[in-house]
Order: structure tokens, then sequence, then C-alpha cells
């Protein structure tokens, strides 16, 4: 599995996955999916691979927001996109 930062700029991170971003959260779910599993809401558990691919392009939507130099920006669709993976991962019904 890929190693993660554990420094940024010389200062020690205080967990190691404090730099942990959305690839290698993707990786670590795929990878302990079994372990995973009975933690997730029932559509996401239904598909693997949409949870894998949906994760990786909010990935590029939050590239294009953090890294505004390229002149790439969010679409309208960039954001129904996001209002739409809350619901999916049932982030809307958290406290």
């Amino acid at each position: 599995m890929t190693e993660f930062r554990t420094r940024r700029k010389d200062k020690p991170a205080e967990h190691k996955y404090c730099y942990t971003n959305l690839i290698h959260l993707d990786k670590i779910i795929q990878h302990n999916w079994k372990e995973l599993i009975s933690f997730l809401p029932k559509n996401v558990k239904a598909d693997r691979k949409k949870l894998s691919k949906n994760l990786n392009r909010l990935n590029s939507i939050r590239n294009y927001v953090m890294h505004p130099v390229k002149g790439v920006y969010p679409t309208e669709e960039d954001f129904i996109f996001v209002k739409e993976l809350i619901k999916y991962l049932e982030l809307d019904k958290w406290p």
C-alpha cells in the first residue's frame, strides 16, 4: 500500500493520517472493504466501484478548488454532483 505523507513543511503530523487525501482514502476503503462494509450506508455498500469512482471525481473537483492557477473551475454539474454525493453517502443525516 502507498505510504502516506507524515510531514509537511518540516512540521511533523499529529497523526499519521493527517495528510491523507481522497485517493488515499479510496485505497484504504478498497483495501479494507470487508472490515468497513458494516459501517457504510446500504446504497454505498451495494456498489464498491461506484464509491471509488465518486471519490475520484470528488478529488478532481477538490483539485480545481484548491489549485485554481490551472484555470479550471468547478462547473454547475460539479456542484450538483457534490450535493448528490452528500445524499449518497448519507452525510446529510449526520449530526
